[in-house]
């Protein structure tokens, strides 16, 4: 372990950690990879429009920003769309 000097501190150049943290990035980064495969993303989205369309707070705005991506002065025909969903962009994204 490396001295330290008077005061407690390290002295200058001198690492109190010489190891580094621990590298854990890759093993995240692996974790990660599992779930970017084509099938299972097909999964977790289909999963999310399925709970948006039964009314699940919070994933309709998630599903939506994921799939088509943050809603800014897109011209969308909203015609033939439940009144449900409708109901709900009005209250939480503010569509009028």
């Amino acid at each position: 372990m490396a001295e330290r000097e008077s005061n407690g501190r390290f002295p200058k150049g001198v690492s109190g950690n010489p190891g580094g943290r621990p590298r854990r990035a890759g093993e995240i980064e692996a974790v990660l990879d599992e779930h970017r495969i084509p099938e299972k993303m097909r999964e977790v989205l289909s999963k999310l429009r399925e709970l948006a369309l039964a009314g699940e707070p919070g994933t309709m705005k998630l599903y939506l920003d994921r799939v088509m991506g943050p809603v800014r002065d897109l011209d969308i025909d909203l015609s033939d769309a439940p009144d449900e969903v409708l109901a709900w962009m009005r209250d939480n994204l503010g569509v009028r």
